[in-house]
C-alpha cells in the first residue's frame, strides 16, 4: 500500500522567492528541494509539499486565509512568518494594502505617485519620522502567532515546524532603519511560543546575508538548499517515528 505523506508551508515570499532569481533547474525555493529529497528517500510513501506561502503576509493574512490554508489537512504544517511583520515601514499597512490591491481609484492612484515619487525616495527618513512603527506589533505578532499554533492543532493534529527570521544585512537597516533589532526581538517570540508548545525550530540566524540571502531578506540558490537540509532532519525524524520510512 502506498502511503501519502503531506507538508504544507505556510509564509511570506521568503518561502516562495529565490533572488537572484536563476535558470531551471537550480531556481528551487526550500519546499521543492525538500519534497525530492524525501520522495529520493522512499518509494512506499508520496510526499506531497503544498507551498501555500504568500507575498508580502502578515500574520494576520495567514489568519485571514486560515480556512483555505488548513483545508490541505498535512501532516506536517511549516510557518515561516515574520519578516512582513517585524520590518519598520514608512507608510501604514492601510496605505501600502490601498497601492497594492488590484481594483484601484483616483485615491488610491494618488497615494501610489505619492509613495514612488516622494516617500520611496527618502523612505528611511520617512520610517524614522513614523517612529520606526512595524505594521504588526510585537504584541499583536505573539498573539497571534499563538492563535496559529493552537488553530492548527485543534483542526488537524498536524505537527508544527517553525522557521525564524532572516538577521537582515546593511541594506534593509539602511532603508527601513530599526529592522535588525526587531527581527531578534520577534525571533524570541517564536522561540518561546515554540519551547512552551513543544514544536520544532529551524533557526536560521547564523546564516550570512552575502552568502545565502543577499538581497538581505530571500534565500538565494544556496539559502534553499541549507534550509531544505535542516528540515529534512526533522522531517526524516517524524517520517521515522511514524514508520514511513
Amino acid at each position: 500500500m502506498i502511503n501519502m505523506f503531506k507538508i504544507g508551508i505556510i509564509g511570506n515570499s521568503v518561502a516562495l522567492r529565490n533572488r537572484p532569481a536563476v535558470a531551471i533547474p537550480n531556481n528551487k525555493n526550500y519546499g521543492a528541494i525538500l519534497q525530492q529529497s524525501l520522495q529520493n528517500d522512499t518509494s512506499d510513501v508520496i510526499i506531497d509539499v503544498k507551498n501555500m506561502a504568500m507575498g508580502r503576509a502578515t500574520i494576520l493574512d495567514i489568519e485571514k486565509n486560515i480556512e483555505e490554508i488548513i483545508n490541505c489537512f498535512p501532516d506536517i504544517f511549516i510557518i515561516n512568518i515574520g519578516v512582513v511583520d517585524a520590518s519598520t515601514r514608512e507608510i501604514p499597512l492601510w496605505y501600502s494594502n490601498a497601492i497594492q490591491r488590484n481594483s484601484k481609484n483616483i485615491f488610491s492612484y494618488q497615494l501610489a505617485a505619492m509613495h514612488h515619487y516622494v516617500i520611496k525616495k527618502n523612505r528611511a527618513l520617512f520610517v524614522k519620522l513614523r517612529g520606526k512603527k512595524t505594521w504588526i506589533s510585537e504584541k499583536v505578532f505573539k498573539r497571534k502567532y499563538q492563535w496559529l499554533v493552537d488553530f492548527i492543532r485543534k483542526e488537524t493534529n498536524a505537527s508544527i515546524i517553525a522557521i525564524t527570521i532572516n538577521a537582515g544585512n546593511d541594506r534593509v537597516e539602511a532603508e527601513i532603519p530599526g529592522s535588525r533589532k526587531n527581527y531578534s526581538s520577534y525571533n524570541k517570540i517564536i522561540l518561546e511560543i515554540a519551547e512552551k508548545n513543544n514544536f520544532s525550530v529551524i533557526d536560521v540566524s547564523d546564516l550570512i546575508s552575502e552568502k545565502h540571502f543577499p538581497d538581505g531578506v530571500h534565500y538565494n540558490s544556496e539559502g534553499h538548499k541549507i534550509v531544505s537540509q535542516r528540515l529534512l532532519s526533522v522531517v526524516r525524524n517524524i517520517l521515522k517515528e511514524r514508520k514511513l520510512l
